[in-house]
């Protein structure tokens, strides 16, 4: 890791610089380090320049610039539920798989399968930046069915 700049908090630089990693790459800057260590670099590069710039700013600015990129944040994971909404949408209307209201049967299947806790677990525990369920609890539903629907049809047959 290079050094950071004088009068600037190496622990500071390092957490920018690990924001940066997850706000570009989605992944930490431990793992980018591993997989690409000079996209980990520019990432440690920008946040010397960031920290500098930062350490600058008036209280106002630091909280407006935060709030911006809270808000673009939280624009994107509202685009990207639409997209997963629409495309959960897109895929019901063309699946086999017959809707949970109306066929009981379909879904006292799935909630026998023992697998339906831990996916309705991995489907809540999704959020969203604000913190929100990133799917709503009827298309958890949807979800956990269609997944368990298309585990069993990959399973080998037992004839």
């Amino acid at each position: 890791m290079s050094e950071a700049p004088a009068g600037l908090d190496r622990d500071a630089v390092e957490k920018l610089a690990n924001e940066l990693s997850w706000a570009y790459d989605c992944v930490g800057l431990a793992e980018l380090e591993a997989e690409d260590a000079p996209r980990a670099g520019e990432h440690r590069m920008a946040a010397h320049q960031l920290r500098g710039w930062l350490n600058h700013l008036p209280r106002e600015e630091k909280k407006a610039a935060f709030q911006r990129g809270w808000d673009r944040a939280a624009d994107r994971a509202r685009k990207r539920l639409a997209v997963l909404e629409a495309l959960i949408a897109d895929q019901y209307d063309h699946t086999a798989i017959p809707r949970p209201a109306n066929n009981i049967a379909l879904w006292r299947q799935a909630r026998q399968d023992p697998r339906y806790p831990l996916v309705r677990r991995v489907l809540a525990a999704a959020e969203t930046v604000e913190g929100d369920p990133a799917l709503p609890s009827h298309l958890q539903e949807l979800l956990a069915l269609q997944l368990l629907s298309a585990l069993r049809s990959a399973e080998p047959s037992s004839e």
